[in-house]
Formats: C-alpha cells, structure tokens, sequence
C-alpha cells in the first residue's frame, strides 16, 4: 500500500473500531475484497475495479477489505469507506474535507466542512427489481433514497447514498 492512502486508511480505521455490521449483501461484498486481498498489489484485473463518482467527481476505485470496511481508493488518494450498508466515510474527490457518515439506528449524522447534519430514515426495505434485490432507505431532506442493488447472484451492482450534510451523493458500480 503507497504511503498517500496511508493517513486516509489510517483515520477511517480508527474511526470504526469495532463496528460489526451483519448485512445480506455484505457477504459478496467481502468476498470480493478478501479476493482482492489475495492477488498482488499490482493486478488491475477489472473484477476488482469500481467506478465512483461523489457529486461531479468520478474516479476508478479499487476495492480493497480493512477489518469490517469495503475501502474503495482511487489513483488520485480518493477513499470511500462502506460497511456493508451504508458509506461511512470519504476523502477526496475534489474536496479537502474528510466526511463522516454517523449511523446510529434509523440516524445518519453527516459531519464535513458544512453544518452537521442529522436525518431521520426509515427502516430499509427491500424490492424486487427486474430479478435483482433493490434495498432501499428513504431518509427526511432527501430527494432521492439510499440504495443498494444486489444481483440474483449476491453480488452488489450499484450503491447510491447520500454522503453529506449539503446532500452531494456517492455512486459506486463494479466495472
């Protein structure tokens, strides 16, 4: 691991000691990073790559497993930190700030370079979308709701949450 992703990695780690997060999808999640784990540091093989956009900011993430964490790292030094249900953190994407997304129960709390930010959301329920499993968690303020999309086969196709307190969200697609 370069020395650039190494204080990003560093201060999502500590943030999120101890969480365990228990989700359907999160098994193919980790599978996919327990792989990439696996294979030298030098493949690109395109299975372990994403694309990742937060706002108008798109980048090519490699998807990697730091304890409980699906950690997405860009080329640039751009970090997106996913627990299995929610985007917990970013760092990068033409923003100097570091974003934290707090959950605590139905809560997210977003904390960045803007006001904090608390929104009450609704359970996550889940719908049947041509043959895949669509979650979805709407959340008060939002105009759009959290999803997840899960393949008939386990494996994640799109995740798209809300990754601020100014309502910028993050699009994550395997390529």
């Amino acid at each position: 691991m370069t020395r650039k992703w190494a204080i990003p990695l560093l201060s999502i780690a500590v943030l999120f000691t101890g969480c365990v997060v228990k989700a359907p999808h999160f098994d193919s999640a980790k599978r996919i990073a327990q792989l990439v784990l696996a294979t030298d540091a030098t493949d690109d093989s395109v299975d372990y790559l994403w694309t990742a956009k937060v706002g108008d900011e798109g980048r090519i993430v490699k998807v990697h497993q730091e304890g409980q964490l699906c950690v997405f790292i860009s080329e640039q030094g751009d970090v997106l930190a996913f627990d299995g249900w929610a985007i917990r953190a970013v760092s990068g994407f033409g923003d100097d700030a570091m974003r934290q997304i707090v959950v605590d129960g139905r809560r997210r709390q977003y904390i960045d370079d803007g006001p904090p930010a608390t929104r009450e959301c609704s359970p996550w329920s889940q719908r049947k979308v041509e043959g895949n499993t669509q979650w979805v968690q709407g959340c008060e303020k939002q105009m759009r709701p959290n999803t997840i999309l899960v393949r008939a086969d386990g494996s994640i196709a799109e995740i798209s949450q809300v990754v601020s307190s100014s309502g910028a969200r993050a699009l994550l697609r395997p390529l």
